[in-house]
């Protein structure tokens, strides 16, 4: 080869070295090309597939038929079975009250003692005069008796044996006369001594040793509280009267024993409602076996009753108002939705209590 050909080779293949240097150059610009476009791409795909809020979401519940119940709370205050106010039948001066306020009694237990002297006096007296009256009895009887002789031997005349008959009938009757004083003073006597009409605690005293009881001071003395059983009072609306019966069970609880439950039944329902509040006044008995329940305690009460009707539940947030105000709910029927008219009577929890154009395992829609 000449110089001249070497030459021309050598200017070829320096001609040709920055050509092949272009080629990886543009492949990697291809790639870099595709790259950019797949991730704009992916970017559209994920703005078509934005997420729904939550709030948008549809949810679904199922209609379920209410309970045949309810449960009706309200308050009320025990009281006592009775409070019977304790008083003294007769005059006399306070000689001893053996009891204090909160003591526990039995009935026929000694509450107060008046001082009996008086008393004692006024039955001796009596006897002394039943005594006399008795002696004469016994001689009219005798006067009488030897009259009866002469006027049946027509030795006296008849008016003067009536007269001795006449005396005889004032004698008996002045012995029934002194009977009945002296069994007067004898119950008197009695009268003294205050015992408690029935079985229960002493929950006031109105008197003290050593007062003088008359019909101008009064005759009161305390007042007793029979706690074995107990009476709770409450009222209920008019419209849940008709459907509380005696004997059914009532439940409450009062401050003093936090959760404990209190059980009784309903014991009287009063015919007539307040025209003030129109409610209607109701009596628990409470058996109170262990006294632990005070007359004037504060409870909340609950018991149930009858619904009276039938009702479906549905969730609150189901229920729509449309344009004139009406309430609706969205029921699943086939591969759509129809909208049923509902009317709200109630609500419990999360619930409404509804009648309408639906039934029980009917699916309602919302958001």
């Amino acid at each position: 080869m000449s110089w001249n050909s070497e030459r021309t080779a050598a200017l070829l293949i320096l001609a040709i070295i920055p050509l092949l240097a272009l080629f990886p150059a543009c492949n990697g610009d291809t790639d870099k090309i595709g790259l950019s476009d797949a991730s704009a791409a992916e970017q559209a795909a994920a703005g078509d597939r934005q997420e729904v809020p939550v709030s948008e979401q549809m949810l679904s519940a199922t209609v379920t038929a209410a309970s045949d119940e309810i449960v009706f709370e309200t308050v009320g205050s025990f009281e006592g079975w009775q409070e019977v106010t304790v008083s003294c039948e007769v005059d006399g001066k306070i000689a001893r009250i053996p009891v204090e306020i909160g003591q526990r009694v039995r009935k026929g237990d000694l509450l107060a003692l008046l001082e009996e002297t008086d008393f004692e006096l006024d039955v001796t007296r009596a006897e002394a005069s039943l005594d006399m009256a008795t002696a004469d009895l016994d001689n009219a009887k005798n006067e009488y008796e030897r009259k009866e002789l002469l006027y049946k031997d027509n030795t006296i005349p008849k008016s003067s044996f009536d007269s001795f008959a006449t005396r005889l009938a004032q004698a008996e009757a002045n012995q029934r006369m002194a009977d009945a004083v002296l069994a007067q003073a004898r119950h008197r006597l009695t009268k003294a001594r205050i015992t408690a009409p029935a079985s229960g605690y002493v929950g006031q005293k109105f008197v003290a040793e050593g007062e003088f009881l008359s019909m101008s001071s009064g005759y009161e003395m305390m007042r007793l509280v029979v706690d074995r059983p107990m009476k709770l009072v409450f009222e209920v609306p008019e419209k849940l009267g008709m459907r509380i019966a005696t004997g059914e069970p009532v439940q409450a609880k009062v401050a003093a024993f936090g959760d404990r439950l209190f059980s009784g039944t309903i014991h009287a329902v009063s015919p007539s409602a307040s025209v003030s509040t129109r409610t209607i006044p109701v009596e628990a008995k409470f058996d109170n076996r262990d006294g632990a329940l005070k007359s004037g305690f504060f409870a909340s009460v609950s018991l149930r009753l009858p619904r009276g009707e039938e009702l479906l539940q549905i969730p609150r947030d189901a229920v729509s108002r449309n344009e004139v105000g009406e309430s609706y709910v969205d029921v699943a029927e086939g591969d759509g939705t129809r909208q049923a008219l509902v009317t709200v009577a109630g609500s419990e929890g999360r619930n409404y209590l509804v009648t309408g154009d639906l039934k029980a395992g009917d699916t309602v829609l919302y958001h």
